[in-house]
Parts: C-alpha cells; structure tokens; sequence
C-alpha cells in the first residue's frame, strides 16, 4: 500500500506537475499568441509608417508641383501683362506714326495749295504787267505818231573868235 500511496503520491504530483505544465503551456500559448499579435501589429505599423511616409513624400511632391504651376502661371501671367504692354506702346506708337503722316499729308496738301494759288496769282500778276506794259507801248506809239518828225542838223560853228569872218 505504501507503493500504491507512494503511486498515487507520484500521480498527484504528476497530475500537479501536468496542471502546472498545462497552465505554463496555455500561458505560453497566449503569450506566443500575443507575441505574434504583436510581432503582427508592429510589422503593419511598420508598413503604416512607410505608407504615411510615402504619403507625405506624395504630398510634398504634389505641393512643389502646385507651386512650380503657380510660378509658372504667374510667370506666363506677367509675360502675357509684359506683351500687352508692348503691343499697346507699339499701337500707341503706330497712331502717333498715323497721326504725323496725317498732319504732313494735310500740310503737304496745303501747301500744294497755297503754291497752286501762289502759281495762279503770279501768272494773274504776269498777265496783268504784260498787258500794262503793252498798253503803255500803244500809248507811246500813238503818242510818237503824233508827235512831228524832226531832224536836227547841227554844225559845229564857232562863236566869237573870229575867224570865219
């Protein structure tokens, strides 16, 4: 009887050990299980970290692309401002061109013109002289007409030194 106690003694403490064991064993487990939790939420957190740093390098491209457009823009906007400038000097400049052609044709035409009327009032004045001065040629042919026809004789005739006689 004392082999069966010394048996069941044992089996107890085998049964003690195995409940011990079992317990360790099923803690282990759930420490195994929580070990691979969190090996599992640190490897997505892991990937979530990358993910959030492609994500903010994304972002920071897109950022410096909009600035890159919006300088772009603003440079095409001041180079647009620049030309509209230079085409509204260059029709400022093509009126003002317009503008003195237009003031030297009408000068040019005004004094055509007045050489025209200058012209005129020569060849009026001319006409006028040329007819005065015919008329005064037919006045003094008809005042010679009228006039008699003399002829002087002179001699050269000595006076007072006697010697002709």
């Amino acid at each position: 009887m004392a082999r069966k106690q010394d048996r069941d003694a044992s089996l107890d403490d085998l049964t003690r050990s195995i409940r011990t064991l079992t317990k360790e064993v099923a803690e282990l487990r759930g420490e195994k299980d929580a070990l691979s939790e969190y090996r599992s939420l640190h490897e997505e957190t892991l990937h979530l970290k990358e993910t959030i740093e492609e994500l903010k390098i994304k972002e920071l491209r897109l950022k410096e692309e909009q600035e890159k457009e919006k300088r772009e823009t603003r440079h095409m906007v001041g180079l647009e401002r620049k030309r509209q400038e230079f085409e509204g000097e260059q029709q400022r400049n093509e009126i003002e061109a317009a503008r003195r052609e237009a003031v030297l044709e009408v000068r040019e035409e005004n004094l055509a013109a007045e050489r025209e009327t200058f012209e005129k009032q020569m060849e009026f004045m001319t006409n006028q002289l040329n007819q005065q001065i015919e008329d005064t040629n037919k006045i003094l042919a008809q005042v010679l007409e009228r006039l008699p026809n003399v002829t002087a004789h002179f001699e050269n005739v000595g006076v007072g030194n006697g010697s002709d006689g």
